[in-house]
């Protein structure tokens, strides 16, 4: 800072370090130097604990979890120093120069989840906002985001729930789509709901990049059967020739699985849903048909090739047909 090099500090206030200068042959240079003071008393920290009825929020009855890792990151995400919960479960990071910080926790204790996040009185939710999973599904670690501290001002509100795993909460989800003029109608059935939380569906024009459309309340617990639906409105999206469909289902963990994809056509009365998806042996196809006729299936593989064929008799109307003897069939079909 200033205009007289030689007077300035020229250390990184988080790292400590100078930048790089160049010495040539016999020359010294008498201006790095670094300026050091006491903080002006910035900080941040608080609780980490165990959400038992994942609401994102701390309850009278709900204990701290001691032993996580708290990392302070600068603004750029950068780690800068760590401290572990204590026996109650707060951090603190005290005397802090102002500036913008972030706290990523880690090692969390076996089998646990982040709960839902910034719901509620900030002074008492969930602050995690960015989680990275190991393979087994598990969080690694989750940081929150960017705070800004003042001189002086200390931030206790700085918390991250976790939550019990619980395992995902319906043994099957299957979906169809039909389309009547520019509404698609969307239906999924599921079996043995167990603590699921809503579901979500997804559209997409091209099967790859899909976005949400619709989010639906789950019943949460059941057993057997339970049906659902959803009106969409594509009247902006009827110059696509196929428009497809998913539905997300959401457990209250956080944790989720996805239907088969389905699809509906605007540019033809006859629509088609095949599932499961992926399938092991047998696909059952849903063909709304517009009149009497004989259907032709084809199944290709990734590079084009032909590797199944069959000739149907269909009717006018919705036809479910079962095509079976299908578990010899490689992978990416």
């Amino acid at each position: 800072m200033g205009s007289d090099d030689g007077l300035d500090s020229d250390a990184d206030a988080i790292t400590g370090r100078t930048g790089t200068v160049t010495l040539s042959a016999g020359e010294y240079n008498p201006t790095l130097d670094a300026g050091i003071y006491i903080p002006q008393g910035a900080g941040l920290g608080d609780y980490v604990w165990l959400d038992l009825n994942n609401d994102g929020q701390q309850d009278a009855n709900e204990p701290g979890v001691p032993g996580v890792t708290a990392i302070l990151n600068d603004g750029g995400g950068n780690p800068i120093k760590s401290t572990i919960t204590d026996a109650s479960g707060y951090y603190t990071f005290p005397n802090l120069a102002p500036g913008i910080y972030s706290v990523t926790f880690t090692t969390l204790p076996y089998q646990r989840l982040f709960a839902f996040q910034n719901t509620g009185n900030d002074a008492s939710d969930n602050d995690v906002s960015s989680i990275v999973n190991l393979p087994n599904g598990y969080p690694q670690s989750g940081t929150t985001g960017n705070y800004t501290l003042a001189a002086g001002e200390y931030n206790p509100t700085i918390d991250a729930g976790i939550s019990n795993a619980i395992p995902l909460g319906v043994s099957s989800i299957l979906a169809q789509a039909t389309l009547r003029e520019h509404l698609s109608t969307v239906r999924w059935v599921t079996r043995d709901e167990k603590n699921v939380h809503h579901f979500e569906i997804e559209r997409s024009t091209d099967a790859a990049t899909f976005t949400k459309v619709a989010t639906h309340v789950a019943v949460g617990n059941t057993q057997g059967e339970q049906g659902y639906q959803i009106v969409d409105d594509v009247i902006d999206l009827m110059g696509e020739t196929i428009i497809y469909y998913r539905v997300k289902v959401v457990d209250i963990d956080g944790r989720s699985m996805y239907s088969n994809t389905v699809s509906v056509r605007p540019g033809s009365s006859e629509q088609i849903s095949a599932y499961p998806s992926p399938f092991s042996s047998s696909v059952l196809l849903e063909y709304l048909s517009d009149t009497d006729s004989e259907l032709e299936i084809v199944m290709t593989d990734l590079s084009g090739r032909k590797v199944y064929q069959s000739n149907q008799e269909v009717k006018e109307g919705m036809n479910r047909l079962t095509l079976e003897g299908l578990g010899a069939l490689a992978n990416g079909i």
